[in-house]
């Protein structure tokens, strides 16, 4: 896990990649 590469974005991408993941589980 490569933290503190960009700490922020890296976040912002990974809560963005688990609700892509959950709205495909969904529908």
């Amino acid at each position: 896990m490569v933290f503190g590469f960009k700490n922020g974005l890296g976040l912002v991408f990974f809560l963005l990649f688990m609700g892509i993941i959950n709205v495909m589980k969904v529908s």
